[in-house]
């Protein structure tokens, strides 16, 4: 007799957000439903591993731009009043951020200084990309600066593509001089940027650069980094956004993602024991090693694509909304 006609695929599924799922741990227990924004779809409808218990989350870090705030770069009540719950219960909550320290808990307006009280008036998290984390006493727990030399060869490309640049040395932004760009930095609640002249002369050999940002129209940034990624080699740098107007270059094998395994390391805690939200490229590595990683509806497809679970926008509250589904 013929063989058996194939089974037909499932059909895609519609929901309030399209829930994208990585395929990682296999499933060792029954299937339960997923949630996804507001909507419930059923888990015989979607491969997917088993999400740690919420009793299993002790850490959340968040990333601020695009995910903890809103458009209008301040965090909803429904994102604060979340948070504030969440340290009062007792789990963990901290930036993880491309963000200097200062920026960050400037941009966090009066949730900062709640989060600090839990501290004993520290500020911790992941700042600069993972490039300099603070515990919870308030010491540096890991840090990595960039080499003199390739400092320079960043500052040639700068120059020789006639791109405005600047480079942060810890809380401090410092720049050759200040212009539309640089300026535009106080939108995102940054330090204003240092005008130090000449920096091949002033600034590289005297300073511990943690990373440099190209600054231009979205246009221009995304035309600046074919060639930057031509004149860099992968093992020299780390090259990755979370602005499209931003280009960021960071030291080789640097991330978000490490920055946050430094800090659960130095607290006791393990991976699966961390829920991250994020929406942009440089949440990719955090978001996949996380025992939760979760998106907010606003979050580039390819970050959709590796995170477990989705909730809503920026604007709608989603930090608060994962953290009441995921952490409680």
């Amino acid at each position: 007799p013929p063989p058996p006609p194939p089974t037909p695929p499932l059909p895609r599924l519609s929901t309030a957000a399209d829930c994208t799922r990585r395929p990682a741990r296999a499933v060792t227990a029954p299937r339960r439903a997923v949630r996804c924004c507001t909507s419930t779809v059923p888990a015989d409808r979607v491969s997917t591993p088993r999400l740690p218990t919420k009793t299993q989350i002790k850490l959340v870090a968040s990333d601020v731009d695009g995910t903890l705030l809103n458009s209008h770069h301040e965090v909803a009540d429904g994102n604060a009043d979340a948070i504030r719950k969440l340290l009062a219960a007792g789990t963990d909550f901290v930036p993880a951020t491309g963000k200097s320290r200062v920026g960050a808990y400037r941009a966090m307006g009066t949730l900062a200084d709640d989060v600090a009280r839990t501290y004993g008036g520290e500020r911790p998290g992941v700042f600069l990309q993972g490039l300099i984390v603070y515990g919870r006493d308030g010491a540096v727990v890991y840090e990595q600066v960039l080499t003199e030399e390739f400092s320079r060869k960043v500052v040639e490309i700068a120059k020789a593509n006639g791109i405005t640049f600047i480079a942060y040395a810890g809380d401090r932004i410092l720049c050759e001089q200040t212009d539309a760009f640089t300026d535009a930095l106080t939108t995102y609640h940054e330090p204003a940027a240092e005008p130090m002249g000449d920096f091949l002369q002033n600034v590289i050999g005297k300073y511990p650069l943690h990373k440099f940002l190209f600054l231009d129209t979205e246009e221009r940034i995304s035309a600046v980094r074919k060639e930057v990624e031509k004149a860099i080699d992968p093992k020299e740098a780390t090259i990755t956004q979370a602005i499209a107007d931003m280009l960021e270059i960071l030291p080789p094998g640097a991330s978000k993602g490490l920055g946050v395994e430094k800090l659960l390391e130095s607290w006791g805690l393990e991976q699966t024991q961390l829920l991250a939200i994020g929406d942009a490229e440089n949440d990719l590595e955090m978001l996949r090693n996380a025992g939760i990683g979760c998106a907010v509806a606003n979050a580039l497809p390819m970050v959709k694509k590796v995170s477990d679970v989705m909730v809503v926008s920026n604007n709608e509250g989603g930090v608060g909304q994962a953290i009441e589904t995921y952490a409680f």
